[in-house]
C-alpha cells in the first residue's frame, strides 16, 4: 500500500480502520522514513496548536483591517442635512462580521489553544513509561514472558501489545501485565483502550491501584480533561500514604496544574 500524506493525517487524526491502523503501525516498524514523516507530521500540528492563538490575531487583525478599509472605500456618502454635508457609514453585515471575528479571537487566544499547550507540556514532563518487574511462570509462558519484556524494553510497543494478546488466550493477564499492556496502548496513542487495561489492573490487584490512577491521570491530561485528571490524582492521595511516590508525584502534578 502507498501510505501518502493523507494516510498520516488520518492515522494521526486516529480514523483509520484497525486492519489500515496496524498495517500502517508494521510498515512504520520497517520503515524509517515513514516513521519520521509521521514524527515530522505530529510535530507540526503540535507547534500549530502552541503558535495558533498568535497566527489567528494577527490574521484577525488583517482581515478585519481590510474589510474596514474596504467599505470606506465602496459605501457611498450619505446627505444629512440641507447643506449637503457628507459622512460614510458602515453597513451592518459588516458591523456584525467585526463583532464575530472579535468573538473569535478572544475565544481562540484566551482559552483553548494556552489549554491544549499546558496539558502537552505537564504530560511531557511527568509521564515516564512503567518500568515493569515479571516474574518468571516456566515453561512455553516463560519463554512469552521474555519476549515480552525485551520488546517492551525496546519501545517495540506493537509487537509487545501482540505478544500479551497471544498470551491471554493460554492465561489470565495478571494486573502489572494490564499495565504493561496499557503503557503500550498509551504509547500508540490508543487511549481509551489503555484506560481499559489501567482499570481491569487496579480491579484484578490492590497494589496496582494508584500506578493505574496515575497513568490514567495523565491520559485524560493528555486528553485536556483536567477534571478527570485532577480526580484521578486526588484518588492517589487519598488512599496512599505521604511517603509513597505515586502520592508524592500525585501532589506535585495538582500543584502544577493549578499554576
Amino acid at each position: 500500500m502507498d501510505w501518502t500524506e493523507e494516510y498520516i493525517d488520518q492515522y494521526l487524526d486516529n480514523t483509520l480502520s484497525p486492519d489500515e491502523k496496524a498495517a500502517f503501525e508494521n510498515k512504520m516498524l520497517n520503515d524509517t522514513e515513514l516513521k519520521s514523516s509521521v514524527e515530522r507530521q505530529r510535530n507540526l500540528r503540535e507547534g500549530i496548536i502552541v503558535s495558533g492563538s498568535r497566527g489567528l490575531k494577527l490574521e484577525l487583525d488583517r482581515i478585519h483591517d481590510n474589510m474596514m478599509n474596504e467599505a470606506k472605500q465602496k459605501t457611498p456618502p450619505i446627505i444629512i442635512n440641507k447643506e449637503a454635508k457628507h459622512r460614510s457609514i458602515v453597513p451592518k453585515w459588516l458591523t456584525l462580521a467585526a463583532s464575530l471575528l472579535l468573538f473569535a479571537l478572544a475565544f481562540w487566544y484566551f482559552y483553548p489553544t494556552n489549554t491544549d499547550a499546558n496539558s502537552k507540556d505537564l504530560f511531557a514532563n511527568n509521564y515516564l513509561p512503567y518500568e515493569i518487574d515479571l516474574s518468571q511462570r516456566g515453561g512455553n509462558e516463560d519463554i512469552l514472558i521474555e519476549k515480552i519484556r525485551a520488546n517492551y524494553d525496546s519501545k517495540n510497543y506493537l509487537k509487545t501489545n501482540e505478544l500479551i494478546d497471544k498470551l491471554a488466550k493460554t492465561s489470565d493477564l495478571n494486573g502489572q501485565m494490564h499495565i504493561i499492556k496499557g503503557t503500550a496502548l498509551l504509547e500508540l496513542n490508543q487511549y481509551d483502550k489503555a484506560i481499559d487495561n489501567f482499570q481491569t489492573a487496579r480491579s484484578k490487584n490492590g497494589l496496582f491501584r494508584n500506578v493505574s490512577s496515575w497513568y490514567e491521570a495523565l491520559i485524560y491530561l493528555k486528553k485536556g480533561d483536567f477534571e478527570t485528571s485532577k480526580a484521578r490524582l486526588n484518588s492517589i492521595i487519598q488512599n496512599s500514604k505521604p511517603k509513597n511516590p505515586y502520592h508524592l508525584k500525585a501532589k506535585k502534578l495538582l500543584k502544577e496544574m493549578k499554576q
